[in-house]
């Protein structure tokens, strides 16, 4: 059932019932707010890995990028603009 539903369903009963509507959705912005602070959490664990290593050696490469110097240009693999869409999620 959808919250609204339910407070649809009981918008027109008495003091009683809306006080413990209202503590029921304090219960649950409680348990969504616990539970975006535990997600940002372990993203940022994730993320911390990602960019310092596990500490028992050098840290991983995010993305691999060849350079070659080709009669005086470089040529890149892959190329910026794939990198580029590949650091700002456009894949």
């Amino acid at each position: 059932m959808k919250t609204h539903y339910l407070f649809e369903q009981c918008r027109e009963d008495g003091a009683e019932v809306k006080k413990n509507w209202v503590s029921y959705l304090s219960n649950i912005d409680d348990v969504v707010e616990e539970a975006m602070c535990i997600n940002i959490r372990r993203s940022l664990e994730v993320l911390n890995r990602a960019v310092h290593g596990d500490m028992r050696g050098p840290p991983p490469p995010i993305f691999k990028l060849d350079v070659v110097l080709n009669k005086n240009k470089l040529d890149f693999n892959p190329s910026i603009a794939a990198v580029n869409d590949m650091i700002l999620g456009k894949q």
